[in-house]
């Protein structure tokens, strides 16, 4: 493939990419089912809530399959084959008449459809424009953010239309439809070739390193305080700050916009300042907004700007962790290589609820990512690239 038809393929791919990543963020609206599934089985909210936990967990074990499956069977086809499993997912949490079931569907089912999908096209797209890392993360990303805030209006309207009876089938419908569309539009990037001088790591050199253990670390911190935030904001404004549930419903809005600001400005703005500084100031910005949450009292302006501020910075740094790891550790095997980091995006979810409930109430978790924020930081204002290995990279025709 010659130069110029390889750039107009990268471009097809990216609007694929963009498409299956807007559709896959829809999984951010989780939080307006809480209360109608508490109303319709009586369940306690933060057992509906672990839900979220649980297909945050299985997204990443799907991010980290999401090589191996490209690999075996191609993108197009595992793209189609998590298109089928995140809408039968779905389907069956529609007949979910425990919490056992709804864990097994919403959670396991969709999370890992959903993590194969996301992880697949993201950084399929960062080894097709290696040059761009950051500006792809950030479209891509981007693209994701933006699904919670327009499947926001979608679900809204479906619980309002068929309540808990079809909502879920039809949302994973959509999703898939929107998969199978986007679909044909993949392709592999090219394959690595020494000869183009791009160094990297194999995915056991780069684990031998500790600067993977550390970025580990801070992708973890970074992705507890968002998630956790993003998993309770409906009823904190429900619940603490008195909002009524069109306003709550508003506020899921408000924190979708600051996911996709963050997302659209720090990831592009990493390429021209550096990944460090920006990842830095996110740390920052969330430690300040976890505070507000925990000392300062509750008004619906406090509540959104705090909120606000945590979802900027969880949106934006998950734009830089991919390029900073392909920054460190080379393009050639960036898929297997992030997708063991992002394993840190599941279990911070986890670890963010089996806190909130054993502690009792949300303010246990906030003080422990404020711990973690402090850490982070630390870490990330002291951390170095490993030295660089010998050449690997990119080729001129597809794999």
């Amino acid at each position: 493939m010659n130069q110029s038809s390889s750039s107009g393929r990268a471009w097809l791919v990216l609007g694929g990419t963009l498409i299956a990543q807007l559709v896959l963020g829809s999984i951010y609206t989780w939080s307006l089912f809480n209360q109608p599934l508490v109303s319709e089985f009586g369940w306690p909210l933060g057992k509906v809530a672990l839900t979220f936990a649980f297909t945050t967990v299985f997204l990443a074990i799907g991010a980290s399959c999401s090589g191996w499956l490209e690999r075996k069977i191609g993108i197009r086809k595992s793209l189609i084959g998590s298109a089928i499993l995140l809408a039968l997912g779905l389907a069956l949490a529609d007949q979910a008449e425990s919490l056992t079931t709804l864990y097994l569907t919403a959670g396991v089912m969709v999370g890992f459809a959903n993590g194969v999908g996301y992880m697949m096209t993201l950084t399929n797209m960062i080894r097709w424009m290696p040059e761009r890392k950051g500006l792809i993360s950030g479209l891509s990303i981007s693209a994701y953010g933006l699904g919670s805030f327009v499947f926001k209006y979608i679900n809204v309207a479906l619980l309002a239309h068929f309540g808990l009876d079809g909502s879920f089938t039809y949302w994973g419908l959509i999703v898939a439809l929107c998969l199978l569309v986007a679909s044909p539009m993949l392709s592999s990037a090219p394959a690595l070739e020494a000869k183009q001088g791009v160094t990297g790591y194999s995915l056991r050199e780069a684990l031998s390193k500790p600067q993977a253990w550390l970025i580990f670390l801070v992708l973890f911190t970074t992705c507890m305080g968002g998630l956790y935030s993003i998993s309770i904001a409906t009823d904190v404004g429900l619940r603490l700050v008195h909002l009524t549930r069109p306003e709550a419903v508003e506020a899921v809005s408000i924190m979708a916009l600051a996911n996709i600001a963050g997302r659209l400005i720090l990831g592009p703005g990493s390429d021209r300042v550096g990944r460090k500084p920006v990842i830095a100031f996110a740390l920052i910005l969330m430690l300040l907004g976890v505070s507000t949450l925990l000392f300062v009292p509750l008004t619906k302006v406090v509540f959104l700007l705090a909120m606000g501020a945590i979802t900027f910075s969880f949106g934006g740094c998950l734009t830089v962790y991919p390029a900073l790891v392909g920054d460190y550790f080379g393009v050639k095997n960036v898929t297997q290589i992030y997708g063991l980091i992002y394993q840190g995006f599941g279990l911070s979810a986890l670890t963010g609820a089996v806190i909130g409930l054993v502690g009792g109430d949300m303010q246990t978790t906030f003080f422990a990512i404020v711990g973690l924020c402090v850490a982070s930081l630390i870490i990330m204002l002291a951390i170095r690239a490993p030295a660089k290995l010998p050449v690997l990279a990119r080729a001129t025709t597809p794999a």
